[in-house]
Parts: structure tokens; sequence; C-alpha cells
């Protein structure tokens, strides 16, 4: 049968004390049929970096 794909969708503003803990849990449970996106509101706390580079599966979109 037949899984349907879902989208979690992560609104950020300088959270990366959070993120660590927000995104392990979501990789670390055992349904991995599943896209993450990061919405970053401008964040200057080293969020996206952080993500980018441990997360690299992450889709990642920033504030221009």
């Amino acid at each position: 049968m037949y899984a349907p794909l879902v989208s979690f969708v992560i609104v950020n503003w300088k959270g990366l004390r959070f993120l660590e803990g927000c995104l392990s849990s979501l990789f670390n449970q055992t349904w991995h049929d599943f896209e993450l996106i990061m919405i970053d509101n401008g964040s200057s706390d080293s969020s996206v970096r952080f993500v980018k580079d441990r997360y690299p599966q992450v889709i990642v979109i920033e504030k221009i």
C-alpha cells in the first residue's frame, strides 16, 4: 500500500536552540515518507547555516 508524502513546514526566526531537538525527532521516527521545509524569517543566530550543515535533506527557504 502506498503511503502519501507529507510535508512538514517549520517557520523559524532565531530558533537555533530548538532546531536540533525538533529535527532529530522528526528524522528519528520510524516513518520516513516525508519532506521537511524550513522557512527562515531573517534569523541572525546561525539557524540557516546549522540546518544546511547538519540536515542537508531539509529544504531551506530564506528571506532575502
